[in-house]
């Protein structure tokens, strides 16, 4: 919830709420991982980390200027940020954040076995990025205003706001 900087836990067979944990500011995306779940706050910068368990934040990692995008790839925690043009990656141990300019206004962000995709909305691009490096090792121009990114081994699917229109 943007308005309230919350984000609500739902009972899966009844889909009603079981608590309401607040987050910060903005929040805007939402990834489970390493045992927790991670929440990227655009407006105040950081990353929380709620243990699923207690249902509190336990720790908030500060990354670029409007973090939107989050997503995992067994070993680092990604996440995108739609002002700075970067993809900063996140050691889940240490907190420690690595940064790598992908573009001009990254949002979403998919993962594979072997590939990690970014959708560059000023650019009209799916990015790829090598995980290792953090180095863009493809753009492909796609539609207008890419946001949501979706990935499998095979095929990259964009989803593109400003022309209603989705790539492979």
């Amino acid at each position: 919830n943007t308005t309230d900087g919350t984000v609500t836990r739902l009972d899966a067979r009844t889909a009603s709420a079981l608590q309401t944990i607040r987050v910060g500011q903005d929040p805007t995306a939402v990834a489970f991982a390493f045992g927790a779940v991670w929440v990227t706050n655009s407006g105040e910068r950081t990353v929380s980390r709620i243990d699923p368990v207690t249902n509190e934040v336990v720790a908030s990692v500060t990354v670029g200027i409007a973090p939107a995008g989050i997503a995992s790839d067994g070993q680092w925690l990604w996440v995108a940020d739609r002002l700075d043009g970067t993809l900063s990656r996140i050691d889940p141990q240490t907190d420690r954040v690595t940064t790598f300019p992908v573009g001009q206004a990254p949002l979403g962000i998919a993962v594979t076995q072997d590939s990690l995709w970014v959708s560059d909305f000023e650019a009209n691009a799916a990015v790829q990025v090598d995980r290792t490096s953090g180095s863009v090792t493809a753009r492909v121009h796609v539609g207008e205003g890419p946001t949501s990114i979706a990935a499998t081994d095979g095929a990259v699917w964009v989803v593109n706001s400003l022309d209603g229109t989705v790539s492979r």
